[in-house]
């Protein structure tokens, strides 16, 4: 009940931001710019909306600029640059937003090394380049810091997860569900890869049913693939057209894509074989 009133992504949260997000409510008051950059950022965060994505950006950008020692608007923003370099229309964009979110998890852990957002954003980076010790390290200083802080615990399960622990990352996940059963889906993607990567796809492919995330086609990603192996021509070809809707230039980016969404190459690899038999080359 808690969570679903007060939690980032609860009623009042939701509440607080479309009051605010009404015409002519943001911007017009200076103090005000750190609190929007945050709710805009939960906002983001909790469907992964690419519609509300360039706002998000804009807002971080400007806590940021309005107040430079402010870490939590630089911690997020470097999240917010992680996640869309694995979504990057181009190497050369996916690049650069990799790099930015780089920067600014440093700066951010410089202003304030207690900043949870801040060793998340830094464990995501680690992530991203494969750096094995110090994404773990950074992992665990995240969780650390605020093991009831349910966004981050859920983040840094499904990171762990997918990196290879398993076991202790579904245990995070499921710590952060029960401090807050509203969490955004996205998790899911660490149970759907170890059932597909064990051969279930029918298994994988209902959990990943469960998985919606207008903007980013993680979703259609993993369900072409599973519908791939499974040799489900015609629902493959659903999924795929959603895929190039939401993300053209898929085709040419769609490997440097899926070796940023997942860790080890064997799991894109396995990835790959789904989508090129599902009739998506790459």
């Amino acid at each position: 009940v808690l969570s679903g009133i007060a939690g980032s992504f609860g009623t009042i949260s939701r509440t607080l931001f479309n009051n605010l997000a009404e015409e002519g409510s943001w911007g017009n008051v200076g103090e005000f710019a750190a609190y929007e950059a945050v709710m805009h950022y939960h906002n983001w965060v909790g469907g992964l909306d690419s519609e509300a994505a360039p706002k998000t950006r804009a807002a971080l950008e400007r806590a940021v600029l309005v107040d430079p020692g402010y870490s939590l608007a630089r911690s997020m923003l470097a999240d917010f640059y992680a996640v869309n370099s694995q979504w990057a229309s181009s190497y050369a964009e996916g690049d650069f937003l990799e790099g930015r979110s780089l920067e600014l998890a440093l700066e951010a852990e410089k202003l304030n090394p207690h900043c949870q957002y801040a060793q998340w954003a830094k464990a995501f980076n680690a992530f991203l380049r494969r750096q094995s010790d110090v994404f773990l390290e950074n992992a665990k200083i995240a969780v650390e810091l605020n093991p009831a802080n349910p966004n981050i615990i859920n983040a840094v399960g499904l990171k762990l997860a997918v990196f290879g622990r398993y076991e202790e990352g579904m245990r995070l996940v499921n710590s952060a569900l029960r401090l807050n059963p509203f969490l955004p889906k996205w998790f899911l993607l660490a149970p759907f890869l170890a059932e597909y990567m064990q051969g279930n796809y029918e298994t994988a492919l209902k959990i990943s049913m469960q998985m919606f995330l207008p903007g980013y086609p993680v979703a259609s990603l993993i369900r072409a693939a599973a519908f791939g192996m499974m040799k489900k021509a015609e629902e493959a070809e659903r999924e795929i057209s959603e895929i190039l809707r939401v993300f053209p230039a898929f085709p040419a980016v769609g490997r440097r894509t899926v070796d940023k969404v997942f860790y080890h190459q064997y799991q894109s690899e396995a990835i790959a074989e789904g989508l090129n038999a599902a009739g998506l080359k790459i």
